[in-house]
C-alpha cells in the first residue's frame, strides 16, 4: 500500500502514463505486467522509491523493467520448459524464508558450464528465476543463497554475471542480500569485477560467510545438510524433463545433447555433498 497521500497521487498519475504506453505499444508488454500495473500498487510504489519520487524516472524504469521481462518471455515460462540438468546441477530451488520474513533462492555454483548454444536459454532460466523468487517474496523481498564451496574460476561467465545485475535492477527493493557460502580464496578477486556490473548499493548486499553462520539467517531446518542444516531433499517442481527430451523442442541436435550429457555427468546426487 502506498505510504502516504502524495505517493498514492504518484501512483495513479504513472498508472495513466502508463495506461497510455500500453496502448501506443502493446506489443512490447505482457498482458501479465499490464494486470499488475493497474491492480498492485507495490508494482509501481517500488519504483517510485526506488526513484526518490521522480516520476519521470521511475516511469521510464518501469518501461524497461517490463520491455526486459517481454524479451525474456519471463511470462512464457514454466519450470518445465527448462531441463531438469538445469535445476538439479545448479541445485537450484525456492525454499523456506530468512529470519526477516524474505524469500530464498538457493544455487551451488561448482557446476556451471556455459555452453555458447544455451547462452538465451540460461538468460531465459535466470530471468524465470528472478521473477519466481521476486513474487515470493512479494513486498518483503528476497535473499538469494550461493553454495559457493568448490567453486573455480570457469564457473563464472561475464556476460552471464552482466545480465544478472542488471537484471536485479528490474525489480527495485526486491533483492536485499546475496550470501556467498564458504566461498575459496581464489575466487574472491573474480567476484569483485563481477561487481563491478552492479550498483554501488547491490554491491553492498553481497556478504560472504561461512556454513556455521547459515543458522543466523535461516532457520536449520531449510538449510541443506552439505551446508550444515537439516534438511536432505532438494525442492523441485514435478515434471521436469531431462535435456534429451525437450532438446528438439528446444533447437538443440543430437550431438549438443551428448556434449550437455556428458559435462552434466555425475550430477545427479550433487545435492547432498
Amino acid at each position: 500500500m502506498a505510504n502516504n497521500d502524495d505517493d498514492q497521487l504518484l501512483i495513479e498519475r504513472l498508472r495513466s502514463r502508463m495506461e497510455t504506453e500500453f496502448e501506443e505499444h502493446p506489443e512490447e508488454y505482457h498482458a501479465t505486467d499490464i494486470k499488475r500495473v493497474r491492480n498492485e500498487e507495490w508494482q509501481l510504489q517500488r519504483f517510485i522509491l526506488e526513484y526518490d519520487h521522480n516520476e519521470t524516472k521511475a516511469f521510464d524504469a518501469i518501461c524497461e523493467a517490463l520491455k526486459w521481462k517481454q524479451i525474456n518471455m519471463v511470462h512464457e515460462r514454466t519450470e518445465k520448459y527448462f531441463p531438469k540438468e538445469m535445476w538439479v546441477s545448479g541445485a537450484i530451488e525456492f525454499c523456506g524464508r530468512d529470519f526477516d520474513g524474505r524469500a530464498v533462492m538457493w544455487e551451488m555454483i561448482r557446476n556451471a558450464i556455459y555452453f555458447p548454444e544455451m547462452r538465451e536459454l540460461t538468460k531465459q532460466f535466470i530471468a524465470f528465476c528472478l521473477e519466481k523468487v521476486d513474487r515470493l517474496g512479494g513486498e518483503s523481498g528476497y535473499i538469494i543463497i550461493t553454495d559457493a564451496r568448490g567453486a573455480q574460476i570457469f564457473n563464472l561467465d561475464m556476460d552471464i554475471s552482466r545480465f544478472i545485475m542488471t537484471a536485479i535492477r528490474h525489480y527495485p527493493l526486491g533483492f536485499h542480500k546475496h550470501y556467498l557460502v564458504d566461498q575459496p580464496f581464489l575466487m574472491s578477486s573474480l567476484v569483485r569485477i563481477v561487481l563491478c556490473f552492479a550498483s554501488e548499493r547491490d554491491r553492498q548486499l553481497f556478504v560472504n560467510i561461512s556454513s556455521e553462520q547459515l543458522a543466523d539467517v535461516i532457520d536449520v531446518k531449510y538449510i541443506p545438510t552439505r551446508l550444515k542444516g537439516r534438511r536432505t531433499k532438494q525442492v523441485l517442481a514435478s515434471g521436469l524433463k531431462p535435456m534429451e527430451e525437450l532438446a528438439a523442442d528446444l533447437g538443440y541436435d543430437e550431438d549438443f545433447v551428448q556434449r550437455f550429457n556428458d559435462s552434466n555427468q555425475g550430477h545427479e546426487n550433487v545435492y547432498l555433498t
